[in-house]
């Protein structure tokens, strides 16, 4: 994790602030203390909700899971052809700036899998904050 290696960094930072500030009082550790506490704090925070929401439905799609998005091509600078899952069908639109056609309804869906690297690990953010919080690379 990159927090550990950045820390001793700060505080090479502190006496650069102090002499910035010329002759005013320099800050004191207490004050130091209570800024690095509440820095913490804020971060434990948002990896705690970004652990636990998901678990507790937190984060649900607001249509019920009904529409996604399997597929994206994109065909120009700002028109793109897309495959939605809707139900348990499928729908090629053609969308465009200001306007979305259906092009074609599919009679039996394609088979479609979750894109994943070679490692199996999936892509996409979901993949790449699961690898971070891992410790792996990008």
């Amino acid at each position: 994790m990159m927090f550990p290696r950045a820390l001793p960094m700060l505080f090479l930072l502190l006496p650069g602030v102090c002499v910035a500030q010329g002759n005013a009082a320099t800050p004191g550790l207490g004050q130091l203390l209570k800024l690095v506490f509440g820095l913490l704090v804020v971060i434990a925070i948002i990896i705690a909700l970004a652990r636990f929401l998901p678990r507790i439905g937190g984060m649900q799609p607001l249509d019920g899971g009904r529409f996604r998005i399997v597929s994206a091509l994109s065909v120009g600078q700002r028109e793109r052809i897309v495959l939605l899952q809707v139900g348990d069908r499928q729908v090629v639109v053609g969308v465009a700036p200001g306007q979305v056609n259906t092009l074609h309804v599919l009679e039996e869906p394609l088979e479609t899998a979750p894109l994943t690297r070679a490692g199996g690990v999936e892509a996409g953010p979901a993949g790449w904050l699961a690898r971070t919080l891992a410790g792996g690379r990008r």
